[in-house]
């Protein structure tokens, strides 16, 4: 909610900002709890709302322009609502203000009893043993992250910049860390040099690059700092399955002499 309300903040010079919440019984087990936020601000067009989860994309306008950012927020914003079942939909009208509705589909909770089926796919994988540790600074992120890898059946450690990275990596074995490059202070760059002149043994972690930056150039200097790989935000399961599958399925471990 924090993006969207961000949002509704950032394009709504005057008139009003509204947050309201619902719940409607579906049956006796379940219902579908809706989060709408409504602006009065500038709007979208129909043509820019069929592009506006898109990464990378911005509203076009002037005053859109007054902002930076990365064009990934509303991305991450539907990826993680998607992740709980649910759908990430915004009706608008250009000049006179937008909302968005967060829909989700919700078990009363005397009806939520996992059955063995219910847990294996989350529970059951080859590579379960695997620790991983994943770098984030964005609170977003981290349950993005987080929530993807659990599905998958890991337990996952999270730093949330690269001192403390380079920390729980020296004084923990991990086999995989998801490293994400621009953060306050120490960035990803600079953690994964430390952690790499510390660690000079087969043991020393496959490092992820996590990083909005998609041009070679930003991957030659993740790859010249000793990372691994590279996945660009906003990362997919399918990416991080596919990851996994690349790097331990053959023990196929590089080290860094």
């Amino acid at each position: 909610m924090g993006n969207l309300l961000g949002n509704a903040i950032k394009f709504t010079d005057e008139g009003e900002i509204t947050l309201s919440m619902s719940f409607i019984p579906v049956n006796e087990h379940s219902g579908e709890f809706k989060i709408h936020v409504k602006d009065t601000g500038i709007g979208i067009s129909k043509e820019e709302q069929t592009k506006l989860f898109t990464r990378f994309y911005q509203v076009e306008s002037s005053a859109n322009r007054r902002y930076m950012g990365s064009g990934l927020g509303l991305v991450i914003s539907k990826n993680l609502v998607e992740l709980m079942g649910g759908t990430l939909s915004v009706e608008s009208t250009e000049g006179e203000g937008t909302e968005f509705v967060v829909a989700l589909r919700l078990e009363m909770l005397d009806a939520i009893k996992p059955t063995t089926d219910e847990l294996g796919p989350a529970t059951v994988n080859r590579f379960d043993q695997l620790k991983i540790l994943v770098v984030e600074d964005n609170e977003v992120n981290q349950v993005v992250m987080r929530r993807m890898l659990a599905k998958m059946g890991f337990e996952v450690t999270v730093a949330s910049d690269g001192q403390e990275a380079y920390d729980k990596a020296i004084g923990e074995h991990y086999d995989l860390i998801f490293m994400d490059i621009q953060m306050p202070g120490k960035d990803g760059i600079q953690s994964t040099r430390e952690i790499r002149r510390h660690l000079k043994s087969i043991d020393s972690p496959i490092i992820v690059a996590l990083t909005a930056n998609a041009l070679a150039k930003d991957k030659e200097q993740c790859l010249s700092a000793g990372m691994n790989d590279y996945l660009s935000k906003p990362v997919s399961a399918q990416d991080i399955e596919q990851l996994i599958e690349t790097w331990f399925d053959s023990g196929n471990h590089s080290t860094f002499e």
